[in-house]
């Protein structure tokens, strides 16, 4: 059986209370295993760059709208923040469907209005979750579509250098690589990895004629005439 997977969390919000509060809540959510505060923005993005794990970030409403949908746009170019969901805390009184709109255009996944419950922290959790679910696969699925183009296009080269009795040089080092690159995926990512081979195999072009040096036309005028003449009659003399 799988062990429990359990998410990390940052809190960014420069009002130490409200920090806390939400931080307290977390604390009743079995998903949550490590919660990180920032009291600034910009310590948030030096965190993000850094090696701890970030899955979900709760952004509060004490920053300006447009220091929040910036922040969300580089967050998500760090090293941590790039899969992560986020999600921006909000005040009932202050939430509408013009704010709602531009926060979702803005970058966030999700909204928590206060004040909230342990009720409403674990529906949001299990949207952020799943979000995060489909922000990883899309990027899994992207980095295997390119694998697959770039052995293709080894492929191709390699048989075109056989084909032609050249070096198979870098190339086939090159194709080696990525097959063992194929060797060392987990079987999830293997499955995913053979369902998207069989789509792209399907769907792509036929490769470039390029696998003949010589264009053959046919036998030579000298062949022709030997071949015509009867069996009786031998070689002609010159």
């Amino acid at each position: 059986m799988a062990a429990f997977r359990k998410y990390d969390a940052l809190l960014v919000d420069e009002t130490l209370s409200s920090r806390m509060t939400l931080k307290q809540f977390t604390s009743y959510v079995i998903e949550y295993g490590k919660v990180y505060q920032c009291g600034s923005i910009a310590n948030a993005l030096t965190r993000l760059s850094g090696e701890d794990n970030i899955d979900m970030i709760f952004v509060s409403h004490h920053f300006d709208q447009k220091a929040i949908h910036r922040f969300i746009s580089d967050a998500k170019n760090t090293r941590q923040g790039r899969d992560s969901s986020y999600i921006l805390v909000m005040e009932s009184k202050k939430q509408d469907t013009n704010t709602a709109v531009k926060d979702v255009l803005g970058g966030a996944d999700g909204l928590l209005l206060e004040p909230y419950s342990v009720e409403s922290l674990v529906e949001i959790t299990k949207i952020a979750v799943e979000v995060r679910k489909e922000r990883l696969a899309a990027r899994e699925a992207a980095a295997l579509q390119f694998l697959i183009n770039e052995m293709a296009n080894q492929l191709d080269q390699v048989a075109s250098n056989l084909a032609n009795e050249a070096a198979r040089g870098q190339d086939w080092k090159a194709l080696k690589d990525s097959g063992q690159t194929v060797k060392d995926l987990q079987p999830a990512t293997l499955e995913i990895y053979y369902d998207i081979l069989c789509e792209m195999t399907m769907n792509r072009p036929a490769p470039r004629k390029v696998f003949q040096k010589i264009k053959y036309e046919g036998a030579s005028s000298r062949v022709k005439r030997r071949l015509e003449q009867s069996p009786d009659e031998g070689p002609s003399e010159s």
